[in-house]
Formats: C-alpha cells, structure tokens, sequence
C-alpha cells in the first residue's frame, strides 16, 4: 500500500492549512423543506443536519496540502492525488466537502449508524470518528488518482489506541453500512489516530462490540399514525459511542429482524424522532435489552431545535 509522503512535504517547507467559514460549532437539526408538497419529512429533516454539518475547503491540486476541520479532525493529500471521472489528471483548485462525526448526538441527526458487515450480516461497531470526504471541480465529482491514498488524524478517545480499524461505508435506501478494510492501517500516538484511506467518501474507524452471550432483536411500538415517512427510530448503546438504526416497519412495529441484534442484558437508550408539519416530537427511552425485547413507547413530546439537541447530547 503507498503511504502519503510526508518526506516530499516536509521538502516543500510549507504546510497550507485551510479553514471554513462561518461554520457551527456543533450540527443543529433543521426543518423539512415545507414548499414541496411531497417531501419527506424524515428524510428532509436528516438531510437538511448532514448538509448543515458539512464543511467545504479549497485546496490546490497541483501541491501537497492540509486541512484542519471544526472537531479536530487534520487531512492531508498529496500533490496530483485527484482525477476526474474518466481518470484525467486535474490542476488547479479543487473543492473539498468533509464531514466529521463523533459524538451520539451528531450520528442520530445526521442518521449514520455504526454497524459493519460481518461474514453472517451485521454487527455493532464503536466508533472513533466517522468522516464523509467528497472532492470536486466545476461541481463535478473526482476520485483518487490510481495508488494514491491520504491520511486523516482523528481525535483518539481514552483506552482504544491500537484497537481500531479503518471502514469504507456505503449508503443503501438511508441505511449507512461499514465495511473492513483489509489493506488499511491506522495507528494511535500521542492521543491522535492517524488512517491511510485509498478511497474517498465514507470513511470510518472502529472496532467491532463484543456480542457475546445471547442475542436479541429490537422490537419497538411507537404510537399510531407514525411512519417511516415522517419517524426514524434509534438504538444508542450506553457507554459506547455506538448507534444503530431500526428501519424496517412490520405489523405497525418498527423491528431490527434479523439485520441486527444486541445481547441480552445490554443498557440501552431508544430515540424516536417524528417530524411532521414543521413540528419535532421525540422519546428517549432507557432500557435493559430482553429476550424477544419490546419496547413500548406509549408518547412522544414536543421539543424545540435546541431542546432536542440538548436532550441527544446527554446519552449516556
């Protein structure tokens, strides 16, 4: 695998940092589009807070450069690392988008969970960052030029240097999937993780929770009249920085099946969130996961923008 190459920047005797303007300091939930009759309330809300989170830099193709995000989050490229889509080289400045997820609060309101693909489905990660990068020119999107890759240094949480891996997600119908990389590295030093991806998009690092012992699908009963058109139902897991989503709806209950399942005796805390004419209701529910578990949620109660935002920060 070819590493970036430090020695060629170092030469170069200067390090180009950009910064973004007028950026929060944290995602902020936002309102559905209401002049489109048929949006989805959902999927607009999430939508909207992905695109509120997402920061844009200019950098020069032509050199080797770094960027430094809102959270912590340092990437660096190398010169010549970007090329069109029908693998032209590109010159001269080039846009890049990047979001930088690590709190609970940040992956319930932009709707990406952390589950990663296993030989017999999916299970659970623990996340040490997750980070969309999308490069463009003139609107158009680029890719990495054959054999090169990037590095990003993340924030490294207490206790998990060394237990990282890095993951490539894809999106399937607002499900966020991860998947290992075989051919990836990441180090920790000095409180920092340091990642060599060779794709752009979505990237990931983390480990896989140990599920052992009993499994359990998530069953959860929301109260009529709420849909995957205007509801999305969370499981955040206590003491982790871990969150799945429960998307598939059967009988009016939305279920995990057999897409996922926790052990049984896991501290939990479930997140519904309904948007819906303009107006946020949400539960936040703590419980011990069962055998078979079901979750009844007999009411949902109003909140404002701030309040809700308040209310995920505080997950255990």
């Amino acid at each position: 695998m070819k590493y970036i190459n430090f020695s060629s920047l170092l030469m170069a005797g200067v390090v180009l940092i950009f910064t973004t303007a007028c950026k929060k300091d944290k995602t902020q939930p936002t309102s559905p589009d209401l002049t489109n009759p048929a949006t989805n309330y959902a999927t607009a809300f999430f939508n909207n807070n992905l695109s509120n989170g997402t920061q844009t830099f200019t950098i020069n193709a032509g050199q080797a450069q770094t960027i430094t995000a809102e959270k912590g989050t340092v990437v660096h490229f190398n010169a010549n690392s970007f090329v069109t889509a029908n693998g032209s080289p590109v010159t001269g400045t080039i846009q890049i988008e990047l979001v930088e997820i690590y709190s609970k609060s940040d992956m319930i309101l932009m709707n990406k969970q952390t589950v990663g693909k296993t030989g017999n489905g999916v299970s659970p990660l623990i996340s040490g960052g997750q980070f969309s990068i999308v490069a463009k020119q003139n609107g158009q999107k680029l890719k990495l030029a054959p054999g090169m890759n990037y590095q990003i240094d993340a924030p490294a949480p207490n206790g998990t240097t060394g237990m990282m891996g890095l993951f490539y997600g894809q999106i399937d119908d607002e499900q966020l999937e991860w998947s290992p990389v075989d051919s990836s590295f990441v180090s920790g030093n000095s409180g920092i993780y340091s990642a060599f991806p060779d794709s752009i998009g979505w990237v990931n690092l983390d480990y896989f929770m140990n599920n052992s012992g009993p499994l359990s699908k998530l069953n959860v009963q929301i109260p009529s009249g709420f849909t995957t058109g205007n509801t999305r139902v969370f499981v955040s897991i206590d003491g982790s920085s871990s969150m799945a989503g429960i998307y598939d709806v059967e009988s009016g209950i939305f279920t995990s099946g057999d897409y996922y399942k926790l052990p049984v005796g896991m501290a939990v805390h479930f997140i519904i969130i309904n948007l819906d004419n303009n107006e946020i209701h949400a539960a936040v529910v703590p419980a011990i996961i069962t055998t078979n578990h079901l979750q009844v949620v007999n009411s949902l109660n109003a909140y404002s923008l701030s309040q809700l935002d308040a209310l995920l920060d505080n997950l255990p």
